[in-house]
């Protein structure tokens, strides 16, 4: 057995797997697989591997002669970084895997990621990390036409989908451009209340994956949109964000007239008098009207909100008190019915605001 584990034998066993023709770590993998990987190091089993690759077979050749080299891992941090900086997202996750020390480098640097999506559908997720699409499902037989996709199946694809779009959060050193998040409708053969419910769920989870990042996220442009808007929703959402650092919100399309938030409390029926059908209608819509107004305070009164300098609105609009627009210095409408009055009113109460409500105007004269 001695033999067959001396040095000169190894060499020998080397030379027979080199010239089967696979790769060094291939051809390492099926050596040690025989031998075991206590019989030599990857860094000596390249050395002859090469010098067999150059025509050199002299086996009684000292390796110690050779020009010390250095691991990459051995290299000095800032050099690493700035190798695996030139590395796209993917790439660096595919190192990140590598070893533990470069696994500690890669989530120390800051990363070259700067646009991420998440879509919730009815039963499967997309996640889009720059130009790399990750679709997320329980089933195969969601089918996409395009090459660049990375398909991952699993039972709780929903609870994986959010483990890796938190991942690259948790790096502090993050600087986004821009992130969105959405929630498109479920199919048709669902019911009105299971969709409801399901939004319900998946804004819980996402709650929780925010909550667990454990610091503010750094990104200039948010983009929030779903099926279903929730005031509720946009505000724990958005206090999760950099104030200041965040410039531009993208706000989800919200039907809502400002007739419905200017609801009069109704007056009560006399003592000991039925109330009408028409008195709990009216009751039921200022109620509904003061908590409207209580969510949508909550989202202005966020320094996220106040400092930020671009604001898109969806549908509609004077929802929005002009206190809490007069910040803004651009707008970008959608579907909106644009009152010029309020835009003038606008235009003379603020000055950052007014070189965008000057863009506006003329189509409205």
């Amino acid at each position: 057995m001695d033999q067959l584990t001396s040095p000169k034998s190894l060499r020998k066993c080397i030379l027979f797997e080199f010239f089967r023709g696979k790769s060094v770590f291939e051809t390492y993998n099926s050596f040690c697989e025989v031998m075991g990987y206590d019989a030599i190091t990857l860094k000596e089993f390249e050395i002859w591997y090469y010098r067999f690759s150059r025509g050199e077979f002299d086996l009684d050749y000292d390796i110690r002669s050779e020009p010390k080299t250095r691991d990459f891992c051995q290299l000095p941090t800032c050099v690493i970084e700035k190798v695996l900086g030139k590395l796209c997202y993917k790439e660096q996750l595919t190192v990140r895997k590598v070893c533990r020390d470069l696994k500690s480098v890669v989530d120390s640097m800051r990363s070259s990621l700067k646009s991420m999506e998440m879509t919730w559908h009815s039963d499967y997720i997309e996640c889009r990390f720059d130009n790399q699409l990750v679709v997320f499902s329980r089933k195969k037989y969601i089918r996409y036409d395009v090459d660049n996709v990375i398909r991952v199946f699993d039972k709780d694809y929903g609870k994986l989908a959010l483990q890796d779009w938190k991942f690259p959060m948790r790096n502090r050193k993050l600087r986004l451009d821009f992130l969105k998040i959405e929630c498109k409708e479920p199919n048709n053969r669902m019911k009105k209340e299971k969709k409801v419910k399901k939004l319900i769920e998946i804004f819980m989870e996402l709650s929780e994956a925010l909550e667990s990042i454990g610091s503010r996220i750094h990104v200039q442009k948010l983009q929030i949109d779903t099926f279903r808007p929730d005031f509720n929703d946009v505000e724990y959402i958005l206090q999760h964000f950099q104030p200041g650092y965040l410039k531009s919100i993208v706000m989800p399309g919200f039907d809502l007239k400002r007739e419905e938030l200017n609801v009069e409390r109704p007056t009560s029926p006399a003592p000991g008098v039925e109330p009408s059908e028409a008195y709990k209608r009216a009751k039921s819509n200022y109620r509904r009207a003061c908590f409207l107004k209580d969510d949508i305070y909550e989202i202005t009164e966020l320094e996220q909100w106040k400092k930020a300098e671009e604001l898109h609105l969806k549908y509609n609009w004077d929802y929005f008190y002009d206190e809490d627009l007069i910040h803004f210095k651009r707008f970008h409408f959608t579907d909106c019915d644009l009152d010029r009055e309020r835009l003038i009113h606008l235009r003379e109460v603020s000055s950052c605001f007014r070189q965008s409500i000057n863009n506006f105007l003329p189509d409205l004269l």
